[in-house]
């Protein structure tokens, strides 16, 4: 992800999002359903999300 100006870029993530979860993972497609720039604040709180959604894929 990168960062200018309080805007996070997520183009790198739906880019490992593709080459890296099945295309039925549930991550997978809530991440490619977002916008390519999000505000700082906004991504901080999706990431948290994400994360969390990760761990409970990778566990199953």
């Amino acid at each position: 992800m990168q960062t200018t100006v309080g805007i996070v870029s997520l183009i790198k993530l739906k880019q490992l999002a593709l080459s890296k979860l099945k295309p039925t993972s549930t991550l997978r497609t809530m991440i490619l359903s977002e916008p390519d720039e999000l505000p700082k604040d906004d991504a901080r709180i999706k990431m948290q999300v994400f994360s969390k959604m990760l761990c409970a894929e990778l566990a199953n």
